[in-house]
C-alpha cells in the first residue's frame, strides 16, 4: 500500500433485508475473518468478480441494529487501479458494492411463497 491513501466508509450490505435482485441474507448470518482485509475492484463488468484488483483495505467492519453490515478503510490512490476507483466514487459512477462470499449455504424459494420478503417494485 503506498502513502498516498484516502479514506472510506460505508454499507457493506444489509441482513434480513432482501436485495434488489432477490436475494436475502438471514439475520447475523454474516461472519469476517481477520482484519484488515483486500478491498477489491472490478472495472469492467465481465461476470463474478474476475479481473477485481486490490485497490485498498476493509480495517474495520460492524453489525448496525438494523442489519447494515458497515466499514471503513483506506484506498490506495497511488496505484492506477486505486485512483480510478476513487475517481468512480467521487463521480457517483460507483454507488454500490459486491460482497465476496466465500462460505455459503443458500436455500432456493419460490417468489410467490416469499410473503413480506418480496421486494416492491413500486
Amino acid at each position: 500500500m503506498s502513502n498516498k491513501t484516502a479514506s472510506w466508509s460505508g454499507v457493506l450490505g444489509v441482513e434480513g433485508s432482501p436485495t434488489g435482485d432477490g436475494r436475502y441474507i438471514e439475520p447475523d448470518a454474516l461472519t469476517w475473518g481477520d482484519l484488515p482485509l483486500p478491498l477489491r475492484y472490478v472495472a469492467a463488468d465481465v461476470g463474478a468478480h474476475d479481473g477485481a484488483q486490490v485497490v485498498g483495505r476493509i480495517t474495520d467492519i460492524s453489525r448496525d441494529d438494523d442489519g447494515s453490515i458497515r466499514a471503513e478503510g483506506d484506498l490506495d490512490m497511488g496505484s492506477e487501479a486505486g485512483a480510478e476507483a476513487v475517481r468512480h466514487l467521487k463521480e457517483g459512477l460507483t454507488t454500490g458494492v459486491s460482497m465476496d462470499l466465500d462460505d455459503v449455504a443458500f436455500e432456493i424459494r419460490v417468489a410467490e411463497d416469499l410473503g413480506d420478503m418480496e421486494p416492491s417494485l413500486g
